[in-house]
């Protein structure tokens, strides 16, 4: 710190950190200078020869002999330069003596002006002690602030690096049920197909069941037309017999062996009848098992259809669901990496 010419367009900041230590310096080197310059106002080189106001002209004395004759034109040649340099020591010494005095009246001006400067220097000094004070304190919350950010940050990572991994392990089971449904996905497809297949087949065999079944139906009409024709012939033999009967009621006693010969025509007759019922009766017996066995076939291929239905609605559903839990972990994994990226800006 050294201590400078007062200037008057100097602002001094109320603020500023100035040492007091400094400032008591300034006002000790001030001090000195005053009273160096009081002494040399006082009494400032001055020969008891040599009166005040006397005037020498330096250049009419003579200059100095190189070979002198004799030793009083020495002698005067040295009076002579002695008389010259006190007149110019005295001369000089009049010079310092103003300027001494107008210093010593700058130096009250200043010692006037450095008055109200050093109060409002103390005053200065003062608020910035307390100012200072206030901002070590200040500077020590801060730091506990900064300490209790540091511990919370750390608490906070720990925790998002146990939340990060956890995501990452349900990311992991899931990308791992992702594949297994992917995987039945797959094989429900080919189940799918199977039963496609199954259900082609079992189209083929409904096809060949229903031309079989027109067969029979075929069949049942040449059975029907056979068994219409069968009760035709059966009245016509019943019209046969009721004329034989009263041919035999007539002819009883004289045609015995016709009667006999009449009786096993009859009962051949009989054997037929019976015979084209009994085939009648089969024939409806096998379209009954016939249709029942279609209405089964149709019934199983209903039901695998709805159910193979059913299965992939399920599926399907799964999936959705799957897919919409991803999506969920994927968002909250990409606001954690926000919140983390946002804490990590603010801390840095």
């Amino acid at each position: 710190m050294h201590c400078c010419r007062y200037d008057e367009t100097h602002q001094v900041d109320p603020v500023s950190s100035v040492n007091r230590a400094d400032l008591m310096l300034c006002s000790v080197e001030r001090s000195n200078i005053s009273e160096r310059s009081s002494q040399m106002s006082n009494g400032m080189m001055q020969s008891p020869n040599v009166e005040e106001g006397d005037i020498i002209n330096v250049r009419s004395v003579p200059t100095l002999p190189t070979q002198p004759k004799n030793i009083a034109d020495l002698a005067k040649a040295h009076h002579a330069m002695t008389k010259n340099a006190v007149a110019k020591a005295n001369a000089d010494a009049a010079r310092h003596k103003a300027k001494v005095s107008q210093l010593t009246v700058e130096l009250s001006t200043l010692k006037t002006k450095i008055t109200p400067i050093e109060a409002s220097t103390a005053a200065a000094s003062e608020a910035n002690e307390e100012m200072i004070k206030s901002l070590e304190t200040e500077r020590e919350e801060l730091k506990s602030q900064v300490q209790n950010i540091n511990a919370a940050w750390t608490k906070e990572k720990a925790e998002h690096d146990v939340v990060v991994k956890t995501l990452r392990g349900q990311v992991s089971s899931l990308e791992e049920s992702t594949r297994a449904l992917m995987f039945d996905l797959d094989k429900n497809q080919q189940e799918k197909a199977d039963l496609t297949d199954q259900l082609s087949a079992l189209n083929g065999k409904l096809n060949f069941a229903n031309s079989h079944v027109n067969d029979l139906e075929a069949v049942l009409r040449k059975t029907e037309a056979a068994s219409a024709a069968n009760e035709r012939m059966m009245r016509r033999l019943e019209d046969e017999r009721e004329d034989l009967q009263a041919q035999v009621e007539t002819l009883t006693g004289t045609q015995a062996n016709e009667r006999s010969e009449y009786d096993t025509t009859i009962k051949l007759l009989e054997n037929k009848v019976e015979a084209l019922l009994e085939a009648n009766a089969s024939a409806g017996i096998l379209m009954a098992d016939l249709r029942a066995e279609i209405s089964s076939v149709e019934s199983n291929a209903t039901d695998m259809a709805a159910m193979h239905t059913e299965k992939t609605t399920e599926l399907r559903d799964q999936i959705k669901t799957l897919t919409a839990q991803l999506e969920s972990e994927r968002s909250q994994r990409i606001e954690l990496q926000a919140q983390s990226a946002k804490l990590k800006e603010n801390l840095g």
